[in-house]
């Protein structure tokens, strides 16, 4: 019930940010970020991919590859695929932050 809650309040906020701020603003990458983490845990890993590839592709475009808050999106896009079995995926991203991850060295 306390899930179902917390995803109610957080749809929510990102229909507000949407409408209020942008789809593409970083607010807005933060809200579906957190509505991602909540479903991966519920398991409901359709929602996941489409709630978490647009802010690694945004925040990306908008704070740069090596921004804290991208970082965190590709680890949490790569941590689905790892759950959802799909290595390849899981691969392909992960190469793209070991890119990212030799520039900051």
């Amino acid at each position: 019930m306390e899930k179902l809650r917390q995803a109610k309040t957080l749809l929510r906020t990102l229909q507000t940010r949407r409408h209020a701020l942008s789809s593409k603003h970083p607010a807005t990458f933060s809200t579906m970020n957190d509505l991602a983490i909540l479903y991966r845990k519920q398991l409901l890993y359709n929602e996941v991919e489409n709630l978490l590839i647009e802010p690694v592709k945004g925040r990306c475009h908008k704070l740069g590859d090596t921004h804290p808050h991208t970082l965190e999106s590709l680890e949490n896009l790569i941590a689905l695929y790892q759950a959802w079995n799909k290595p390849e995926k899981a691969k392909a991203w992960r190469a793209k932050l070991l890119q990212i991850e030799v520039v900051i060295k």
